[in-house]
């Protein structure tokens, strides 16, 4: 028997954020069922299943279910249109009708759009997505709230093993330099979370049995600019030039309120952004 008691199946178990939640639910004891659509491997004690379809994702007796399985890729999922939207919808149907004890879907935070100066409160009906990629995360969101599930809109999440077309991977790719490091937009504000504790936050919604919208966040806003300055500073390249491209339209901002998500799970992000980052410039050295 596993000694939380806990059965936790995990959607998209061989991604970015599936990697490091199998691992979280492993070191609290939990019994892991990996659902991935490619074979790999967890290592022991962790029972691995390959599917060709998420629909047909197990359902052990008194299992939590999160659900991370879809697309990262924003523009592939902008390229899919409506369809793609619909897609996310059917499997988010198929998987919340199943006879799980609870259910968590992994969205983010892009559902809320990108403008808001202010940081997003979940309880406040002001999600307005923005393109298809964050209205399949939408659609998915209003299946498993019917389902009475819970909702992790995440923020930006970073760390080992993630992908190479965002932001952060974007600034370490030119480190070491000399050149004026270059930057798309400099005034776009987000909000960065640790990988592990994107995992962790996660985890405690699942087999704490939480229902409704919660944010996963740092809850601290910073600016694409201000994140290259902490880079370079970690770098010992402090004095080099930072370029940005104009921005032609207004500012971009999307950050969240993670205070409903503390009070009610006792969960706290850990790793600070300057030692996060610092971290990955370890591992690229």
């Amino acid at each position: 028997m596993n000694p939380s008691g806990h059965t936790v199946v995990i959607t998209g178990a061989n991604g970015f954020i599936g990697r490091s939640l199998v691992a979280h639910a492993k070191s609290k004891g939990a019994h892991v069922v990996a659902v991935s659509r490619t074979e790999y491997s967890h290592g022991p004690d962790i029972e691995t299943v390959t599917v060709s379809d998420y629909g047909d994702t197990p359902v052990p007796e008194n299992a939590v279910l999160i659900h991370l399985a879809g697309t990262r890729d924003v523009g592939k999922a902008e390229r899919a249109g409506p369809q793609g939207v619909s897609e996310a919808r059917d499997l988010a149907l198929a998987l919340a009708g199943r006879m799980y004890r609870h259910r968590v879907l992994a969205s983010s935070a892009v559902v809320y759009g990108d403008g808001e100066s202010q940081p997003h409160d979940p309880d406040t009906p002001t999600a307005n997505p923005n393109g298809y990629y964050a209205m399949g995360k939408r659609a998915a969101e209003d299946v498993f709230l019917g389902a009475g599930g819970a909702v992790a809109r995440l923020a930006n999440v970073y760390g080992p093993g993630m992908a190479s077309n965002n932001v952060i991977s974007d600034v370490l790719s030119q480190i070491p330099g000399s050149l004026p490091l270059m930057l798309r937009d400099g005034s776009a504000i987000r909000d960065f979370l640790w990988v592990e504790d994107a995992a962790a936050g996660l985890y405690a919604l699942a087999t704490q049995g939480h229902r409704g919208i919660f944010n996963i966040g740092s809850g601290q806003a910073i600016s694409v600019s201000e994140l290259v300055g902490l880079v370079l500073s970690e770098s010992g390249q402090g004095d080099r030039a930072i370029k940005s491209e104009p921005r032609l339209t207004a500012p971009s901002c999307c950050t969240v309120d993670i205070e409903k998500t503390i009070r009610e799970t006792g969960w706290q992000p850990k790793m600070p952004l300057d030692r996060g980052l610092a971290r990955l410039l370890e591992d690229a050295a």
